[in-house]
């Protein structure tokens, strides 16, 4: 783990599993948001500190790589009983 403080603000930039981690706080993205999201579209991700604890994660969105997988893929696997959406026995709820 890679950590590294700005002389001037608690940023602090982690590399964890391979991510860079850029640890910000709520102050510091209301001064400068377009900065934090350009930083984002780069790659990194953000976890935004608030009162001393982590309160969210903000990273890009992966697109496109995922291709969907098929319909059908159990066709003939397993049957679906005709009450499977009856209501539960008394003694079930029970």
């Amino acid at each position: 783990m890679i950590a590294k403080t700005s002389s001037l603000v608690k940023t602090v930039m982690i590399c964890f599993r391979g991510v860079l981690m850029l640890n910000v706080t709520v102050d510091e993205i209301q001064r400068d948001q377009l900065k934090y999201l350009r930083q984002v579209e780069a790659g990194k991700t953000l976890v935004i500190i608030g009162s001393n604890l982590s309160i969210a994660e903000v990273r890009r969105i992966a697109h496109g790589s995922k291709q969907l997988r098929p319909f059908g893929l159990c066709v003939g696997e397993f049957v679906v009983p005709d009450d499977f959406d009856a209501p539960l026995p008394e003694d079930i709820l029970n």
